[in-house]
């Protein structure tokens, strides 16, 4: 797989990157409304080889959604 496409990338929590296309920012978070407070993601996590026969992460989002979630009292 080539970077083609790949838009963003940022770190999850335990450091590993993650991607995300153009496409993708498009089709989720278009127009987010006024409740929500959270997007869950879900990501993907895989790996592929690069020209030089290193292995290399290919973690991207595969799909996301938005939730309102309220704080406990």
């Amino acid at each position: 797989m080539s970077n083609t496409g790949k838009r963003w990338t940022v770190q999850d929590r335990d450091g590993n990157p993650i991607y995300l296309t153009e496409e993708q920012w498009n089709h989720n978070f278009d127009d987010l409304p006024d409740e929500v407070n959270h997007i869950v993601a879900i990501v993907l996590f895989g790996f592929e080889v690069d020209n030089h026969g290193r292995t290399v992460s290919n973690n991207y989002l595969a799909t996301a959604f938005f939730k309102n979630i309220q704080e406990k009292r």
